[in-house]
């Protein structure tokens, strides 16, 4: 009757101390092991996989909530520059008026007005313009 059963593979070597049921047993527990190893792994993975999706879709979710905010800016800056446009439009015609040509004064006062309203739109060009790099930006990353 045999008393350790001595396993030789892939140049290793492993004892067994118990006869060849024993073995037998030891070598079923280590397959069950191994097979329980892999799930683990496999679920870990899924797992993995599932949360990474997960983390997509927030971050797109949150993409798309910045993008509609960035269109909705873009659109409010164009519609205030619409408004600052027709101010300026009605301040010029305001000077060709035939009462204030004559009045140097009210002429210098609608020239202001002017000159702040032209910062005041190129103030907001440059907020639009860069607006509308954000949404492209965000656009080509989709």
């Amino acid at each position: 009757m045999a008393t350790s059963i001595v396993e030789i593979a892939n140049h290793n070597s492993k004892n067994y101390l118990g006869n060849y049921d024993y073995y037998l047993d030891k070598k079923a527990e280590e397959k069950e092991l191994l097979a329980q190893k892999s799930n683990d792994k496999n679920a870990f993975e899924q797992s993995k996989n599932e949360s990474s999706t997960k983390k997509a879709y927030l971050m797109d979710k949150e993409e798309q909530k910045k993008l509609r905010k960035l269109k909705r800016d873009s659109e409010k800056i164009e519609h205030q520059l619409n408004e600052l446009e027709e101010t300026k439009n009605d301040l010029q015609q305001d000077m060709t008026n035939p009462e204030n040509i004559s009045n140097i004064n009210k002429l210098n006062d609608l020239q202001n007005k002017i000159d702040n309203l032209n910062i005041e739109i190129t103030s907001l060009e440059n907020k639009w313009e860069n607006c509308l790099i954000s949404i492209e930006e965000i656009e080509k990353a989709e």
